[in-house]
């Protein structure tokens, strides 16, 4: 049987059991909770196997939702503090991970991607589907004495290069014609900054849960 096969399976199994124990415990709270976050735990898991990205968030709610259950159970939190407490654990986990998945993520491209050229913008397409002026750039590089073209993924009608403009663009030295399109590098410093921010700000909330 076929990985994922078994995962959707799995998938599958955890729900329908998560929804007859909430059957089953429905007149407990505490209970209920339990069920709710070790199976959005447990679904989490299963949907980073399958390299499916909301799989973090699920796993870190569920995986958070319990650890705040086991405080409340123990009087380490009060109950207006739980929920504060689930989502501000949640923020700092769902962060930490985009920045291992972030930084493991361009680990592979810059392995898969391990030529870098020099790129002219060729042409400017314009979308004529909308009143909105929307190019599609076409570069063009040379390797080995041979001239290839290829189009940047996607409209942009924002910081539009003009014809005869360069860049440097990262090839698949397997494909000459695979390309990788990295993000401007203001933008990237932008995104860690965010999710550092993300994180200071959910530990500040914690700190004054725990006052």
């Amino acid at each position: 049987m076929k990985k994922d096969k078994i995962l959707e399976y799995l998938s599958f199994t955890i729900l329908i059991i998560a929804v007859i124990l909430l059957m089953i415990f429905k007149n407990s709270m505490i209970k209920e909770i339990f069920i709710i976050s070790i199976s959005a735990t447990l679904y989490g898991i299963i949907n980073i196997i399958k390299d499916n990205r909301i799989g973090y968030i699920i796993f870190s709610l569920g995986i958070c939702l319990l650890i705040s259950s086991i405080l409340y159970i123990n009087k380490i939190l009060e109950k207006v503090d739980v929920f504060t407490f689930m989502i501000s654990s949640s923020v700092i986990l769902i962060s930490i991970i985009t920045l291992i998945f972030n930084y493991i993520n361009k680990k592979n491209i810059d392995k898969k991607y391990d030529l870098i050229v020099e790129a002219t913008v060729e042409d400017l397409v314009r979308n004529n589907n909308t009143k909105k002026e929307y190019y599609q750039p076409i570069y063009s590089y040379i390797i080995d004495d041979i001239k290839y073209n290829v189009d940047f993924p996607g409209f942009i009608n924002r910081n539009i290069p003009s014809i005869g403009s360069k860049i440097n663009l990262k090839v698949d030295s397997k494909d000459y014609q695979n390309v990788y399109f990295e993000k401007p590098l203001l933008n990237r410093i932008l995104d860690i900054v965010i999710m550092v921010l993300l994180i200071i700000i959910a530990i500040i909330v914690l700190i004054d849960v725990f006052k």
